[in-house]
């Protein structure tokens, strides 16, 4: 299913619970001033941070909460991970506190970069 109809691989471009953490770190490679959303509970972009170029943010999200970068000036949608949509990963457990009742994730790194960038960044893993 294409991004523009609204959903991506089958999940409504919304945010669905808040079950599952996951902290990510954007990183905004672009060279542009990029305003950060998520999409709340009704499906509509919520405004979260404004990221300029070559800064990063640490955010504590949850696995079902999709996200969007869009460049301040020219408003073009850029890519997350090669993504226009992204939605935050299972986290990988780093460490459990079993008597403190916690666990420690590892920080999900979220590379943003523009759409014309995508070809020298297919190889990335």
């Amino acid at each position: 299913m294409e991004e523009s109809d609204g959903e991506l691989s089958g999940r409504p471009l919304k945010s669905l619970n808040t079950r599952i953490a996951a902290p990510v770190e954007f990183i905004n490679h672009t060279g542009r001033t990029i305003n950060l959303k998520w999409f709340d509970y009704d499906g509509k972009e919520v405004p979260f941070a404004t990221l300029e170029s070559s800064n990063c943010l640490e955010v504590n999200t949850y696995v079902t909460h999709p996200w969007i970068a869009i460049d301040e000036q020219t408003n073009e949608t850029m890519l997350l991970n090669l993504r226009k949509t992204y939605f935050p990963d299972q986290p990988v457990i780093r460490h459990v506190d079993y008597e403190g009742r916690r666990f420690y994730a590892v920080r999900s790194r979220i590379h943003i970069t523009t759409p014309g960038n995508y070809a020298s960044h297919e190889r990335v893993t």
